[in-house]
């Protein structure tokens, strides 16, 4: 079958802003893979799909192609859309007749899209210093005018595109909204400030008065500048008569109390409609001067955009992304014209009634309307796919979302109909090993062992309910048992075989894991943390194994949260926030960085390749990426017509679903000649800082068994022991001292903290032998160096937080051998190691006040200056004024433990706190400042807590951690949690 000339450019032209995109620059196989997708698509292009997958083929066949994707079928739905790789759209404003488009994005620049078709690629116009947040222009779209959050308002000459902005006044917070006539002569702008500004370009503008205070959400002007309409949140919507000096306001309301996020007038300026948070469209009809607006119709979710067109439409869209489509005389509707990835931003519609939307998914759509019906709406299925498993021989997969549970045929050569499983909403869904079912996670933190023969009927598994959240699930290997992640840190695991209580195998301390993943031969389990950290876990440990677990570090050293993992026989894959794609070892030998997306661009899924050469990813920059797992770079690269949300492989194939329902086929036919490929790469040096210097990890030849994992030892160091530290042994009734060298100098912070009057501290007359925990780094040498000095003995643990947790145990377990120690540290996670055993003997010193005290001049050392001492107390519990305890010193260091009271009080004392702040996830500085500000008395260290997130950690029922703010957290409480991820 012969293509024409014609063909071929009209699907290039439709392809223009993918093929545009730099990461398809460099791969030979980017055009004939778009276009073969393409052509599974869009019924126009199908005579493309036998020469595209011709060149794919013969492509295969050269020694630098790595990879090459051939889709087999696709359910997704071809829009007319641009891609201009800016981040969300925030602001949109169209021509009247549609020939030129112009948006802003997360970059701070102003765009211009001549002709609003794919064929052409969006100009930049300038750039300012602060984001643009607004948008609006001319009915020539020949000016323009953008608010920014720094408060600025500009004009854009756009016809000359190289004339900088123009400031015409400035508000003293940022910009929500900016309205300009058709004219261009009269320009409104409304801020956070709660002021409404209303003049003409060149000349200073005048300030409406405000009936009400609030910030100005939305503001809309007639095309003639008669009138303008702002909405002010929940003070509702305003109408202001601009042909007066002094224009008063006049309320439009409705029948409700509601939150007002966008306003608009239509074309002939005879109509104001608005949309709410609750998902109300209300109009009122002005030339007949009423105030009471008609519910024109309802959404189940949040509005947040509006335009009315000439054909009487009034389209709105929203948080899930449809733009929806009433009929303003009679009020039929809503119909759902298309749908964005993510939430919609914003509307703009010219005088043919055409439209274009804006998202978050960085998207612009264009809807060509016929006889009032869009060219290309909606989508070919009206349920959302959050994930999707295949069975696993690659005969079939399921898929889960809000909408219930479907399974997909996939040996099939057309899009097959998939058949409904369950009606339950599901956030996960795990398979099992043979294909006879499948596990699921529900909204309602329900875990279902389901059967593929039976599917109505699933069994319960969780009969107790978990209080907390399930973040993740995974099956073992044998189908036997079920892995959990719990936003309170546990990892347990379930039998699926007989109705048992779960066993924790392994704890977070109190942070939310994220994900979980298990080894291919299901020894072991995965599973990384709030704090990026990366633990490795025994599956199913015995029960003398009292530290189960074997720290395996952090993907880099910047605070990005590790989003997704896999892994394999030798590697485990991570996916973070930054966009970056990561493997390391399973032994913890350091990490290599395989690809990037697009920066800050989150990988949502990523999943490893049948042979382990490979590993394909997708972020929200909306690409399909396939890495070399040599570090070798990218192997191919594919852009899908809707934002994928999930991705997996098998048999030779990737699966790719979106939100909106769509699923993807890709066969992946892999280049005779390139090596990334062929089998199991050879372990490459790292390009990246290694989590701890050691030797080379030994990999297993390609086509050999997996390699042995080493026996695991709680105590040992990864990925190597140093030599055990000569400490002598303390003469009986003495005490060893085991300081944490980094926890006291992060208490000190200014204050002076000098060894010598430490050790006599702490000793309290008792004859000792103190010990500094300290890491060998060039930063620290002059400070081991004078520990040394003063006959203390150092003891070599990691730099890595993490690591240094298992070195620290390790020092502490050699010296409990020959009597007491006092361990001086307040990290949370070395309490909980050295507690996860009894070991008598050991007593923990987690509070250094007493000590700063007693340093200060005139300060005298009194019973009251002490360390807090708690943990494994001795045999025989101290008198607080025995003699023996004292010491010539004078510094008892008594046993006092937390009281009950004290905890709950300050448990009620941070629920009130975080009542009055402003936000739902503040930071932990805020919390404690506003406890502060309600009991200045209040302190952590009063409590036995050295940190004050110690103390949130501690009340893991009524608060946790949901992110970073810089170098600071952010907490919720427990009963006000956001929706899971």
């Amino acid at each position: 079958m012969t293509v024409s000339i014609a063909q071929l450019h009209l699907a290039l032209v439709r392809q223009a802003s993918e093929l545009a995109a730099p990461e398809l620059r460099n791969q030979p196989q980017t055009v004939a893979q778009q276009l073969l997708y393409q052509s599974r698509l869009d019924p126009a292009s199908a005579t493309l799909a036998g020469p595209a997958m011709r060149r794919l083929r013969q492509l295969g066949r050269r020694p630098d192609v790595g990879l090459t994707l051939a889709t087999r079928w696709s359910t997704s739905v071809l829009r007319e859309r641009i891609r201009p790789n800016r981040g969300q759209i925030t602001g949109l404003h169209v021509s009247a007749d549609g020939s030129v488009v112009l948006f802003s994005g997360e970059d701070q620049t102003l765009h211009r899209w001549q002709g609003g078709s794919s064929a052409a690629w969006p100009e930049s116009l300038g750039v300012l210093r602060h984001r643009i947040s607004t948008v609006s222009g001319t009915a020539a779209a020949d000016r323009a005018v953008t608010g920014d959050h720094e408060g600025s308002v500009h004009l854009w000459h756009v016809l000359k595109p190289g004339r900088p902005p123009q400031l015409l006044w400035r508000h003293e917070r940022a910009v929500r909204a900016v309205a300009m006539d058709a004219q261009g002569t009269t320009v409104v702008s409304g801020s956070d400030d709660g002021a409404t500004l209303v003049g003409r370009p060149g000349e200073a503008p005048r300030a409406l008065r405000q009936p009400t205070f609030g910030g100005v959400r939305a503001a809309a002007i007639a095309p003639d500048g008669s009138f303008a309409v702002t909405s002010q949140g929940r003070s509702g919507v305003w109408f202001w008569d601009l042909t007066t000096e002094d224009p008063a306001a006049r309320q439009l309301v409705a029948e409700a109390e509601d939150a007002y996020t966008a306003v608009t007038v239509s074309p002939d300026g005879t109509v104001v409609a608005a949309v709410t948070r609750t998902g109300c469209v209300y109009v009122w009809d002005v030339t007949t001067g009423e105030t009471v607006a008609r519910l024109l119709g309802r959404h189940s979710l949040q509005l947040w955009a509006v335009v009315v067109t000439d054909n009487g439409q009034v389209i709105a869209g929203g948080t899930d992304g449809q733009v929806l489509a009433w009929n303003l005389p009679t009020g039929a509707g809503p119909t759902v014209l298309g749908i964005h990835d993510r939430s919609v931003t914003a509307l703009a519609c010219d005088r043919s009634g055409n439209l274009i939307s804006a998202g978050k998914d960085g998207l612009l759509l264009r809807y060509r309307f016929a006889d009032d019906a869009p060219a290309n709406a909606g989508q070919r299925h009206t349920f959302e796919i959050w994930t999707v498993r295949c069975l696993a021989d690659g005969s079939a997969a399921v898929t889960a979302g809000r909408d219930g549970v479907y399974l997909w045929d996939l040996g099939t050569a057309t899009p097959p109909e998939p058949v409904r499983l369950s009606d339950a909403s599901v956030r996960k869904i795990a398979v099992l090993a043979d294909g006879s079912g499948f596990v699921s996670l529900t909204y309602d933190n329900e875990l279902l062992l389901h059967d593929l023969a039976n599917p109505d009927t699933p069994r319960l598994i969780n009969a107790r309910r978990y209080q907390g959240t399930y973040q993740d699930l995974a099956v073992t290997p044998d189908g036997r048992a079920v892995i959990t992640a719990g936003d309170d840190g546990s990892i347990q695991r379930w039998n699926l075989t007989s109705p048992q209580p779960p066993r924790t195998i392994g704890f977070h301390n109190s942070n939310r894991v994220r994900r979980v993943a298990v080894s291919p031969d299901g020894e072991f389990v995965i599973s990384t943390d709030d704090y990026r950290r990366l633990l490795r876990w025994r599956s199913d440990p015995s029960d003398d194994e009292v530290l189960n677990w074997r720290p395996l570090g952090s993907a880099d050293s910047r605070p990005r949260p590790i989003r997704c993992i896999a892994v394999t026989r030798n590697d485990v894959v991570l996916g973070d926030d930054a966009g970056t794609v990561r493997r390391l070892s399973v032994n913890g030998f350091g990490s290599t960085e395989l690809g990037r997306h697009r920066a800050d661009q989150k990988v949502r899924s990523l999943a490893v390749g049948d042979n382990g050469s490979w590993v394909v990813s997708i972020a929200d920059d909306g690409d399909v990426c396939c890495w070399a797992m040599d570090a070798s770079g990218p192997l191919a690269v594919l852009v899908p017509a809707a934002l994928p949300r999930t991705v997996v492989t098998g048999a030779g194939k990737i699966l790719i679903g979106d939100r909106n329902g769509g699923l993807t086929l890709v066969d992946v036919l892999p280049a005779p000649g390139s090596s990334a490929v062929r089998g199991v790469p050879a372990a490459s040096t790292s390009t990246s800082t290694p989590l701890a210097t050691a030797p080379a990890a030994p990999t297993a030849p390609a086509d050999g068994p997996p390699m042995p994992l080493p026996v695991f030892d709680p105590a040992a160091r990864l990925p190597a022991t140093p030599p055990p530290v000569a400490i002598p042994v303390v003469q009986p009734g003495g005490l060893t001292i085991v300081v944490d060298q980094v926890w006291t100098r992060a208490i000190a912070r200014t204050q002076r903290l000098e060894f010598a009057s430490l050790r006599t501290y702490l000793a309290a007359g008792r004859p000792n032998v103190a010990v500094l925990a300290s890491a060998d780094v060039p930063g620290l040498h002059r400070l081991r160096q004078a520990a040394r000095h003063l006959d203390w003995h150092v003891a070599d643990v990691a730099a890595d937080a993490v690591l240094r947790v298992a070195d620290i145990v390790r020092v502490v377990d050699d010296v409990l051998r020959h009597g007491e120690v006092l361990l001086v540290s307040g990290r949370a996670e070395i309490l909980a190691a050295v507690a996860a055993a009894p070991r008598p003997g050991l007593r923990i010193v987690d509070d250094l006040t007493g000590y700063f005290h007693s340093r200060q001049p005139g300060s005298p050392t009194a019973a009251g200056a002490v360390p807090l001492d708690r943990g494994n107390p001795p045999a025989e519990e101290p008198r607080q004024g025995d003699d023996a305890r004292t010491g010539a010193g004078n510094h008892p260091t008594v046993v006092r433990p937390i009281q009950v009271g004290d905890l709950a009080a300050a448990e009620n004392l941070l629920v009130r706190a975080i009542d009055t702040l402003p936000v739902r996830t503040p930071t932990a500085s805020a919390v404690k400042a506003a406890m502060l500000r309600l009991d200045p008395q209040f302190s952590e260290q009063t409590l036995g807590f050295a940190r004050f997130r110690d103390l949130l950690r501690a009340m893991p029922h009524r608060v946790r951690v949901v992110g970073q703010s810089g170098a600071d957290i952010t907490v919720a409480l427990v009963d006000d949690r956001e929706p899971p991820d």
